[in-house]
């Protein structure tokens, strides 16, 4: 790979049951009054910081993008919204040339663009292990119309309504309706607590946790944290999945999942004051018997929604 040339790709993202669509979009190389468009034309609502499409378009090794001009449809609002924006390109450089020193494995490959209600506008560097966000932003509210196969379409509120009751689970669309769509979520998921796992029973996991936060970052977090990984901040998790060995000897495959209100007013509440927080893990054969709690040095949280895989 050249110094400013690399090979990745655009896709798109966007929350589950807030399905978004992408009218035009493109990651304009540094420089340049063109680059690779994003994905768009269809409904996305995979998982905030979870990929869609993967077109292979253009030369393998391409310049990288240092602004952003998108138009997106929400349609839980049933609003267009429109941004350009000036891209970190010095920190996306660093980190694809830090994430390209083994060329058979480069830590991202992806540049993802993510879409949200209110006009949230997030970039991150994707790979198959790591996720990283590099920029996020506000759009603003404009006209606009939806084409289909390069027409006008005609029945625009009757497609946003087919679409809201065939993409949405029931209750959240009755909650949506009579409440409107959290427009703040996506700010609040950004919000870093400086906070650890920590394994009570056995040992801790030897090939690491892979993590992913509620802000679409992901990483796998190894053990033990030497001073700077445990000084560090971070995003809330949403998942986390390890392999953990008991006292006894049996390793276990853990795959947790978090339920998102519990976890943000445990967070909020005992890391209210940027105190050091320990997640922690007591577990347990059956699955359902594991405990977790979040605790800073005076106080505990015991969680009781998270669910656990049967694997």
């Amino acid at each position: 790979m050249s110094s400013d040339r690399f090979d990745w790709k655009a896709t798109e993202s966007a929350p589950r049951n807030y399905p978004m669509r992408i009218i035009n979009g493109t990651l304009l190389y540094r420089g340049e009054s063109h680059g690779l468009y994003i994905p768009s034309g269809g409904t996305i609502g995979r998982g905030w910081g979870e990929m869609v499409s993967s077109h292979i378009v253009g030369p393998d090794l391409k310049p990288l993008p240092d602004r952003l001009d998108i138009k997106f449809f929400s349609y839980t609002e049933n609003q267009f919204y429109h941004g350009v924006f000036e891209l970190p390109y010095e920190r996306i450089l660093s980190l694809f040339s830090e994430g390209s020193l083994n060329k058979e494995d480069p830590t991202y490959y992806r540049i993802m663009v993510g879409v949200a209600p209110g006009g949230s506008v997030a970039v991150w560097l994707k790979g198959a292990i790591k996720t990283t966000e590099v920029f996020f932003g506000q759009a603003e509210p404009v006209e606009g119309e939806i084409e289909i196969f390069g027409r006008v379409l005609p029945n625009h509120d009757e497609h946003v309504q087919k679409t809201l009751s065939r993409l949405i689970e029931p209750q959240v669309l009755h909650d949506i309706k009579q409440h409107g769509p959290p427009v703040d979520a996506w700010v609040n998921y950004r919000k870093q607590y400086n906070w650890k796992p920590v394994f009570m029973y056995g040992s801790e996991p030897s090939s690491g946790a892979q993590t992913k936060y509620f802000n679409g970052e992901g990483d796998r977090l190894f053990f033990p944290f030497d001073d700077k990984m445990a000084a560090q901040s971070r995003p809330i998790p949403m998942f986390m999945q390890f392999r953990y060995r008991s006292s006894e000897g049996w390793a276990y495959l853990y795959v947790i999942h978090f339920d998102e209100a519990e976890m943000m007013e445990a967070f909020s509440t005992l890391g209210a004051n940027d105190e050091p927080l320990q997640l922690e893990f007591y577990p347990h054969m059956p699955y359902q018997n594991t405990q977790i709690r979040l605790s800073n040095k005076d106080d505990s949280i015991v969680l009781k929604k998270y669910f656990i895989e049967d694997i």
